[in-house]
């Protein structure tokens, strides 16, 4: 009877009682520490380094998921288990919903910016790549003078990228399914380079391209609240990686190259660091709250 149970379970691959099985299986053989719920792979190694920094001493068993709908749906499973949902809880990003759909939220924290890539750029982050990875050691000036042409290029990428997250923060708030954002990269819409950042010509509903539009009341009432978001943490923040993907590509390639404007590029021994964001997390900042989140576990 267990077997053909379990058979029937298995079947609805989609189902909450398939996802509560799989949980419990996985409690079952993990101990007794708690289950960190993550939307994935590098979700999971970015709040890997956070936790430690928040508390070094706290164990726990990692359990990822295939994104922020299978999170979602854990958290409707939480409210199932009756006296165990306090061994598990979830982290996921902000994005532009929040945590909407969510239940159990006391056991539920997310990020106060659009995802963890946004946490990236900030001063003391980019002195540390500067002053470690470029060799800028010992030249407290020259790191300042690149960090704000960086805080320049952000900016105008920022207001370049407007459009696009806007189109998306819509889409999102009306339930609207996308067919593809930036089908081809965002090397169709802008050109990244240090102390270079240019649009290009390209039709918005091709590189966010929907299954529907909006109605224009609800676009317009939509594009005015979005105005009022800082768009320096809460754009999509898989842009906001490629931006210092390819922009630290075109510091090196210009140090490389003796191509640079300051007087100090002779003296720079540079190599091309990659941009690891869970490396990068281990000195970025972190999500408010979650020190206090870990202290109530």
């Amino acid at each position: 009877m267990e077997d053909v149970l379990v058979r029937r379970l298995k079947a609805k691959k989609d189902s909450l009682a398939v996802t509560q099985l799989q949980l419990l299986k996985f409690r079952s053989v993990s101990g007794t520490a708690p289950i960190f719920v993550f939307e994935g792979v590098t979700d999971r190694r970015v709040w890997g380094q956070w936790i430690f920094r928040a508390d070094h001493n706290l164990k726990y068993e990692p359990y990822v998921c295939d994104g922020k709908r299978e999170a979602r749906k854990i958290s409707k499973v939480l409210k199932r288990l009756v006296g165990n949902a306090g061994q598990f809880r979830i982290f996921v990003d902000r994005d532009f919903d929040d945590l909407d759909g969510f239940e159990a939220k006391e056991y539920c924290f997310y990020t106060d910016r659009y995802s963890i890539e946004n946490y990236l750029v900030s001063g003391d982050l980019i002195e540390r790549i500067l002053r470690d990875d470029f060799g800028c050691g010992g030249k407290p000036a020259l790191r300042q003078t690149i960090a704000d042409q960086l805080a320049i290029d952000f900016k105008a990428f920022i207001e370049l990228m407007a459009q696009i997250n806007c189109r998306l923060y819509v889409a999102k708030k009306c339930n609207i399914s996308r067919v593809a954002i930036l089908p081809k990269g965002l090397n169709e819409v802008i050109d990244i380079d240090f102390s270079a950042v240019t649009p290009k010509n390209y039709r918005l509903e091709v590189q966010v391209d929907l299954y529907r539009e909006p109605s224009f009341m609800a676009a317009k009432y939509l594009e005015a609240e979005f105005g009022q978001l800082d768009g320096t943490i809460r754009y999509r923040g898989k842009f906001v990686a490629q931006f210092l993907t390819k922009w630290f590509e075109g510091l090196f390639s210009r140090f490389r190259d003796n191509r640079t404007p300051f007087s100090e590029n002779a003296d720079i021994n540079a190599r091309n660091p990659e941009i690891n964001i869970a490396l990068l997390a281990s000195r970025s900042d972190m999500p408010e709250g979650l020190h206090a989140f870990l202290d109530a576990i």
